[in-house]
């Protein structure tokens, strides 16, 4: 099993607040690209195997063009710099096929939630919902309109509320949801705090779990970690996974090849289906539904909370 990986162009870039640039990416020959549905991101794999996911903003009706809009971070371990700086027209870059743990599910009413660069994945899903005669809002929080990705272009659609601290009082979270119908389905991206604040909200309201994208690590403190034993099905073996490594890593030691990309719960790429036994989820993936179903797992970083699990490897 192996990863598709297209090498693509930057055919245009634009540069907002200092910090955040919007990348147009075609394929060199002008090849149609992989379909994709709003939600979706890609891999963008740059030197010394670092990688980072990006949502596509743009429309899916689009084949030629890929969009996404890079914030460039100063802390972590340089990444969002590497391709901040370095992709500029005509340079180009590796990325993956689309991939979708964020997609729309079907409701009367839409509430999406954004807060600064978590706007990406909500444009092309606005614009789906609308497109279906379905009832939305959007609140985008940030702290200057200059330096908030899109703004300009969903100012001036209704239900949109561009809440930028520099424009003073801003909409709250509870006013959002109490405002919401109690089916209305939920969906936030942006900082922890945010993310956090909707869940117990929705949770306090009676609305169900809202759907989340994170692109950052689950903190998870690994001091009482201990070994479990996992079978593999496609080699009819039992292997033991001790406190200090990853299924991936045990696997790869056994010669199977596991497609990943970044190795910390954010992409998706090595999700697994659980054929016997209970993970411990310790991705930024599956939604608390998902997690419950106990059905797959992200097995880069999460582990078993059962003495044996059998994965469908």
């Amino acid at each position: 099993m192996t990863e598709d990986r297209l090498d693509l162009e930057v055919v245009s870039r634009r540069d907002v607040g200092g910090r955040i640039a919007i990348l147009e990416l075609r394929a060199p020959d002008e090849s149609p690209l992989p379909e994709w549905a709003p939600g979706a991101h890609i891999d963008i794999h740059i030197a010394d195997g670092l990688t980072r996911q990006y949502s596509l903003s743009g429309s899916p009706a689009d084949r030629q063009r890929w969009r996404i809009a890079v914030l460039r971070e100063e802390g972590g371990r340089g990444g969002s710099r590497a391709i901040f700086d370095g992709l500029v027209p005509g340079a180009t870059v590796r990325a993956g096929s689309p991939r979708n743990h964020f997609g729309l599910v079907d409701a009367d009413e839409y509430v999406f939630i954004a807060g600064g660069i978590g706007i990406t994945p909500m444009v092309p899903m606005l614009t789906a919902v609308r497109e279906q005669g379905k009832r939305s809002s959007l609140t985008y929080f940030g702290r200057e309109v200059s330096s908030m990705a899109f703004a300009d272009e969903l100012a001036s659609l209704a239900g949109v509320t561009i809440a930028a601290k520099d424009d003073g009082p801003v909409a709250t979270v509870v006013s959002i949801l109490t405002a919401a119908s109690r089916g209305a389905a939920v969906y936030v991206c942006g900082p922890d705090r945010l993310v956090e604040e909707v869940t117990a909200r929705c949770e306090a309201l009676g609305i169900a779990a809202p759907r989340v994208e994170h692109f950052a690590p689950m903190q998870v403190d690994t001091a009482g970690d201990t070994s479990f034993d996992l079978y593999i099905d496609s080699l009819d073996k039992w292997v033991t996974v001790p406190p200090d490594r990853s299924i991936v890593d045990v696997v790869e030691d056994e010669g199977l090849y596991v497609v990943t990309s970044c190795l910390e719960g954010t992409c998706g790429s090595c999700e697994t289906p659980i054929l016997e036994g209970e993970a411990e989820h310790r991705d930024s993936v599956l939604s608390e539904e998902e997690r419950r179903a106990q059905t797959c797992m992200m097995i880069c970083v999460s582990r078993a909370c059962t003495a044996t699990i059998k994965l469908d490897l």
